[in-house]
């Protein structure tokens, strides 16, 4: 069954890692500053020269672009940043809207989508900066925004790529080479609908030519977590795009995706968690095991994921760096500016948030610890005491090189290492919120 496990989305055809949780979640931070851990991701310039016979050598320039948004200006800025190191800032091309973006990582384009319009666009890395070179419009097939989480926008190869669009329950399907809209299919059963909030996850998994994303519900009137968990199979051989629900209904808010040695595993995300842990959800934080080759739920297996953490709140399960292996999200309550109990009963010294939902706001709070976990019958889970506090939620994003995660706090985001699935270093800092860094090259 297994492939490399994280190989999603960023050219499935192409040797490139992959793996993108709640988009606008805040997590922790460290101080901003430039004296940042030491990492082997920084790239250079090949200075050119002259070749054997005297001629001039190709100068190769390698370098990332960090999405970099704004909230108070509702601009992105297209940060160019010399290596995978330092801090990124409000600078370079602007493009309206937050934004999202991928590429290959070994050419000089970034393919750009926006929740203030209706377009994908393929910006190229010149020698005046990021300068759109094309653009395609996804209109007249009903989107009207093309944001999300990098998730949401796939390359599978050079011919072909997707733009998830859960609003209008389809797959739009388009081609970066030529910048043409192909054709789009929709989804075997609505994600979104009336009476619900709905979402996919931000970090999900590939098993041969599928892609598996964790899907949640929300009642749109009462915010509660809609119970039964759920994933979108994505089938890049034909384009079709399955929904399919677990017939007992367990778990719920089902965003986060990991695979195991025997089948994938589908588990509550951190929002879920919190919303039972403050007793407005009635469905505890679980995890279910999920057949990718037959497309259907194990009836037989169900790990409460609490019991695995001393009854402590955990959600969220994050891909590790084999199968069988992941990481998970728990609740540190020491670190919440009120206890859960006066946070159940609305004490004033807990977050407010502007009226938001309370789990949403627990769910964001920097108190999150993360856990090593073992996937399969026997799961257990080992705290990482070295590991940083932060949001809950945990997106994913590739580089088309690497695999980062950001982490947001306070109107700032720390870009970690996590290369392989592997916890690393922080080795970005930046102001605002950054959902995409993407590596490009040129040569002149």
């Amino acid at each position: 069954m297994r492939t490399d496990p994280m190989r999603v989305f960023l050219a499935i055809f192409a040797a490139l890692t992959f793996a993108a949780g709640c988009g606008d979640d805040d997590g922790d931070t460290t101080d901003p500053g430039d004296d940042l851990p030491g990492t082997d991701l920084g790239v250079t310039d090949d200075a050119g020269g002259e070749d054997p016979d005297g001629g001039p050598v190709p100068e190769t320039i390698d370098r990332y672009i960090a999405t970099v948004y704004d909230t108070d200006s509702e601009i992105t800025y297209l940060a160019e940043l010399d290596a995978l190191t330092g801090t990124a800032d409000f600078t370079g091309t602007q493009v309206v809207g937050s934004t999202i973006a991928v590429g290959f990582g070994d050419d000089p384009y970034v393919y750009i989508g926006s929740s203030a319009s209706s377009t994908i666009g393929r910006y190229e890395f010149t020698v005046d900066g990021m300068v759109l070179d094309e653009e395609i419009d996804l209109l007249n097939e009903g989107t009207t925004a093309t944001s999300g989480y990098q998730s949401h926008l796939i390359l599978v190869d050079r011919t072909k790529a997707y733009y998830i669009d859960v609003p209008n329950n389809q797959l739009v399907i388009w081609n970066p080479t030529e910048m043409t809209i192909t054709g789009s299919e929709d989804f075997s059963a609505p994600i979104a609908m009336a009476d619900m909030r709905s979402g996919i996850g931000g970090f999900p998994v590939q098993v041969g030519t599928k892609l598996f994303y964790g899907v949640g519900w929300l009642d749109a009137t009462t915010l509660e977590v809609v119970g039964g968990a759920a994933v979108l199979v994505i089938d890049t051989t034909d384009d079709t795009a399955e929904l399919v629900r677990d017939p007992a209904q367990r778990c719920g808010y089902s965003f986060s995706v990991a695979e195991g040695t025997d089948g994938l595993y589908v588990a509550t995300e951190a929002y879920g968690a919190a919303s039972h842990a403050l007793g407005d959800s009635e469905f505890e934080p679980c995890m279910v095991r999920f057949d990718p080759e037959a497309e259907t739920f194990d009836a037989s297996y169900e790990q409460d994921l609490t019991a695995l953490v001393d009854g402590a709140p955990a959600g969220t399960i994050v891909p590790g760096p084999a199968a069988g292996q992941a990481y998970l999200r728990v609740l540190d309550e020491s670190a919440l500016p009120c206890t859960l109990a006066q946070w159940s009963m609305g004490d004033a010294s807990c977050p407010a948030g502007g009226g938001g939902p309370r789990a949403r706001l627990m769910s964001i709070q920097p108190a999150w610890k993360w856990f090593e976990l073992t996937l399969g019958d026997e799961a257990a889970a080992t705290e990482m005491p070295e590991a940083a506090l932060t949001s809950g939620a945990t997106l994913g994003i590739q580089t088309g090189t690497e695999v980062l995660v950001p982490e947001f706090a306070d109107s700032t985001t720390d870009i970690r290492d996590f290369t392989g699935n592997t916890y690393g270093d922080i080795v970005v800092e930046s102001p605002g919120t950054i959902r995409s860094v993407i590596h490009v090259s040129r040569t002149e």
